[in-house]
C-alpha cells in the first residue's frame, strides 16, 4: 500500500524516528490500492512562550484517523501512563474539532499511545491495554495501533484532503534538528556528535532573553541501561564547581523535557557574553597590570579546576584550554568558556552509552578510561593556558615587566607525575605573583567590553549588566537593572543603550528626547526614562523601560497555532495585533513624529498585545530622513530620501504584517531587485485577509 510521510517538524528523539520507520515499512508491506498519510511532529498550537504542543504522529489512512503519542517507557514508567493518556485524549480531540469544522461526518478520531521499548519491558501497560479509554501498544502491534485492519471509512481522496486539513500553511518542514524547547528558542546545534544520546544547544531563552546552552539527553538512544545516571554525572560534575566565580552558572537544573517525561532529560547554563582573552589582548588601552591580574586569575582558576574532584576523588580536566576559551570579565579576572561543546569532564573513566571510546571527538570533550588519558587531559590544559597567556603580554605596554612574564611562561616546565594538580601550575601561580601589579586603580573597561555583572553609574543611580541584547551600528543595549545604592536590592529592569560615537550619540539624544514627551502613557509604546544631557563614551545615552516580550517576527506563519491556544482565529488575532500597533504610530503621528524602523523585530509579543519599541530612526513630521529602517519594509518614497511622512510608517506596518502571517518577503523579488509595488500574496491570501 502507498504511504506518503509529511514531516511537520523535527523528530524530537530517537524513538520517535524509530516508531516512524516501523509504522512505515509494516504499512508499506500491506496489501491494496490506497493511501496512508503519517503527518509526524504535527504541531496544534503554540503559547506565548514559543512552545509548541506536537502531537508524534497523525496516522490517515483508509480506515481512520489515529492521533499517536510515542513514548520509550518501561514498567517502571506506570505512574506516568495517566498523564500521557489525559495529553494524547486532549490532541485527539482538538484534531477531531478542527476536522469537522470541514467534514461534519468524520468519525471519531482514536488517541493511541505506542511505546517502543521490547515486550518484555513493557508487560504492566500491555495488560491494560486501555487507560482511560486510551489504547497502549507494542510496537510490534503497529496493526493495532494505526487500526491498519478496520473497515473502509475513507476513499484516497478523503485521506490526502485530511492530510491537507491538518498539515501546517507553511507546508513540510525542512527542518532537521530541535529549535524551540523547555522555554528556549532559536536553538542551534554545537556539538559534532553523531550518536543522540548527548546533543548540546545554543539558545535563548523566550522571555528573558538570557542566552544558555542547553545539555539535551535522550534515553531513547542509549544502548545500555543506566544511561540516566550518566546523563545526570554531566550535570553533577559542574555542580561541583559552582562555588567558583570562574565557573558556568547552571541556570536550569536537571530534569525531565516537558511532554518527553521519563525519555528525555536537559540542564543548561548560562553563556557568559563576555570578550575572549584573544579578542580582548588586541586592546592597546588594556594596560599591562590588568593583563597582570587576567594571568594570575586564570591560573587559579586552572588550579581550582584540576583540584575540584568527582564522586570517585578524581580530577576533572577542561580539555579546551585556548585564548579563544579563557574569558575576561570586567574586572580583569578570568572566566573559563568552551563548556558548552561541551563542559569540563572528569579525568577519569568514563565512557559513552555504548560502552566505547568516541571514535571523533568534539573540542573539549575528553571521553577518557585509562589513566594516560587523564594525565594528558591535564597536561593539554597546561599547554593551552600558557599559550593563550603568552598572548596577553606580545603587544603590551611596559616592556620590562611584559618581558618577565613571557619569561616565566617559557620557562615553566610541564611535568605531571601523578594525578594530583600539576606541580606546574603551583609554581606559574607562585611566578607571577611576584610580579607587581597596581590593581588598586584598575580602570574599567570601554563599554564594548562590558559583561555581566559589572556595574555602572548614570544619573546618580546604580545599574548592573544583566545582558548585551544586541550591537547595532549606532549603539549597543544592554539589559540592566537598578540597584540600591545601601541594601544592594533590585529595583527593576531596563534597557540602557550606549551610543558608540558622538555623532550617533547626538542622533539618539534627539530622537528620544522626542519620544519621551510623546508616549505618555499609551499602552503599546514602550516608556523613554532618562535621556542623557551629552554623550560621553561609555556612558548611558538612553535608559528606556524592560518589555517582557518576544519579538513578532518569531512568531511568522505560527498565527494559527498561536490564535488556537487562545481560543480565537487567526484573522482575529491579526486584526487586533494590527489595531494596537495603529493606535501607537497614531499617537506619535499626533505628535507630529514618524516612527522611521516599524518592522516585526521592532514590535514585542507583550502579554495579549504588541508593544513597539526602537526609537533609533524617530525624526519629526517633514525632517529629512537619516536612516531608512529595515530595508525589506522601508517604502520606495524614503528609499529615495523624501522626507518624513506618516505614511512610512503605515507602509512599513503593512509589510510588517504581511511577513508575520505568510512567513515570506512582502514583496515580490525581479532577480536581485525588489519590486515594491503590490504585496507578493495569492488569490487564497487576499480572501482570508
Amino acid at each position: 500500500m502507498k504511504v506518503r510521510p509529511v514531516h511537520c517538524g523535527p523528530f524530537a528523539n530517537r524513538s520517535e524516528i524509530d516508531a516512524f520507520h516501523a509504522v512505515k515499512a509494516g504499512l508499506a508491506s500491506l496489501r491494496g490500492d490506497g493511501e496512508w498519510v503519517l503527518l509526524t511532529n504535527l504541531a496544534i498550537s503554540i503559547n506565548h512562550q514559543l512552545q509548541s504542543d506536537e502531537i508524534d504522529m497523525v496516522a490517515v489512512g483508509p480506515s481512520g484517523v489515529r492521533v499517536i503519542e510515542i513514548k520509550h517507557w518501561a514498567n517502571r514508567h506506570w505512574p506516568l501512563a495517566e498523564g500521557a493518556a489525559d495529553r494524547v485524549a486532549m490532541q485527539a480531540r482538538r484534531v477531531g474539532t478542527t476536522l469537522r469544522r470541514q467534514m461534519p461526518t468524520m468519525p471519531h478520531v482514536e488517541a493511541v499511545v505506542l511505546l517502543t521499548q521490547p515486550t518484555n519491558e513493557i508487560t504492566r501497560f500491555i495488560r491494560r491495554d486501555q487507560i482511560r479509554e486510551v489504547r497502549f501498544c507494542s510496537l510490534k502491534d503497529w496493526r493495532k495501533a494505526v487500526n491498519a485492519n478496520g473497515p473502509r471509512v475513507f476513499a484516497t481522496g478523503q485521506v490526502a484532503r485530511i492530510a491537507r486539513l491538518l498539515a501546517p500553511e507553511r507546508g513540510v518542514s525542512d527542518e532537521r534538528t530541535v529549535r524551540r524547547l523547555a522555554g528556549y528558542v532559536d536553538l542551534e546545534r554545537l556539538d559534532t556528535r553523531r550518536d543522540g544520546f548527548h546533543r548540546v544547544f545554543r539558545g535563548v531563552h523566550s522571555i528573558s532573553r538570557d542566552r544558555a546552552i542547553l545539555h539535551l539527553y535522550d534515553m531513547s538512544a542509549g544502548s545500555v541501561k543506566g544511561v540516566g545516571a550518566e546523563a545526570r554525572r554531566h550535570h553533577d560534575s559542574l555542580c561541583r564547581l559552582q562555588r567558583f566565580r570562574w565557573a558556568p552558572r547552571i541556570l536550569d537544573s536537571f530534569q525531565d523535557v516537558p511532554a518527553h517525561a521519563g525519555e528525555m532529560s536537559f540542564f543548561s547554563i548560562v553563556e557568559l557574553d563576555a570578550p575572549c582573552l584573544a579578542e580582548r589582548a588586541d586592546d592597546p588601552s588594556w594596560d599591562l597590570s590588568a593583563r597582570l591580574v587576567l594571568a594570575k586569575s586564570a591560573v587559579q582558576a586552572v588550579r581550582e579546576l584540576h583540584e575540584a574532584t568527582g564522586p570517585d576523588g578524581q580530577p576533572m580536566v577542561h580539555g579546551n584550554l585556548s585564548a579563544d576559551t579563557i574569558l575576561v570579565l570586567h574586572d580583569h579576572t578570568a572566566a573559563l568558556g568552551g563548556f558548552g561543546t561541551p563542559h569540563a569532564r572528569r579525568a577519569t573513566d568514563l565512557t559513552d552509552p555504548d560502552g566505547k571510546q568516541q571514535a571523533q571527538r568534539s573540542p573539549g570533550l575528553l571521553w577518557v578510561h585509562e589513566r594516560e588519558e587523564a594525565l594528558s587531559g591535564l597536561e593539554s590544559d597546561i599547554a593551552g593556558l600558557r599559550a593563550a597567556l603568552g598572548q596577553l603580554f606580545d603587544h603590551a605596554a611596559g616592556r620590562r615587566q611584559a618581558a618577565r612574564a613571557k619569561r616565566v611562561l617559557n620557562s615553566s616546565i610541564l611535568d605531571v607525575p601523578s594525578m594530583q594538580m600539576s606541580p606546574d601550575l603551583g609554581w606559574l601561580d607562585r611566578s607571577l605573583g611576584k610580579l607587581k601589579v597596581k590593581s588598586d586603580s584598575l580602570p574599567a573597561p570601554p563599554s564594548r567590553f562590558w559583561t555581566e555583572g559589572q556595574e555602572v553609574s548614570f544619573r546618580d543611580r546604580i545599574y548592573r549588566i544583566v545582558a548585551r541584547l544586541g550591537s547595532g551600528g549606532a549603539a549597543t543595549a544592554f539589559k540592566v537593572v537598578e540597584l540600591d545604592p545601601s541594601t544592594g536590592e533590585e529595583l527593576g529592569a531596563f534597557v540602557a543603550k550606549v551610543a558608540h560615537s558622538r555623532m550617533s550619540g547626538d542622533r539618539t539624544r534627539n530622537s528620544h528626547q522626542l519620544i519621551r514627551g510623546a508616549v505618555g502613557m499609551q499602552p503599546g509604546l514602550s516608556t523613554v526614562f532618562e535621556v542623557a544631557t551629552e554623550w560621553r563614551a561609555d556612558e548611558f545615552t538612553v535608559l528606556m523601560s524592560w518589555v517582557d516580550g518576544i519579538p513578532v517576527a518569531e512568531f511568522a506563519g505560527k498565527l494559527t497555532l498561536l490564535a488556537r491556544n487562545r481560543d480565537m482565529d487567526a484573522q482575529e488575532l491579526a486584526a487586533r495585533w494590527m489595531w494596537s500597533m495603529c493606535e501607537a504610530i497614531d499617537a506619535l503621528h499626533r505628535n507630529g513624529l514618524v516612527h522611521g524602523d516599524v518592522s516585526p523585530r521592532n514590535m514585542l509579543v507583550s502579554g495579549e498585545d504588541l508593544v513597539l519599541t526602537d526609537y533609533d530612526c524617530v525624526t519629526r513630521i517633514g525632517d529629512a530622513v537619516t536612516s531608512r529602517g529595515a530595508t525589506l519594509f522601508c517604502s520606495p518614497s524614503r528609499e529615495l530620501g523624501e522626507p518624513a511622512s506618516p505614511a512610512h510608517d503605515i507602509h512599513a506596518l503593512a509589510a510588517s504584517f504581511f511577513q508575520i502571517l505568510f512567513d515570506r518577503e512582502p514583496f515580490p523579488r525581479n532577480g536581485g531587485a525588489t519590486r515594491k509595488g503590490e504585496l507578493d500574496w495569492n488569490q487564497e491570501e487576499r480572501k482570508l485577509y
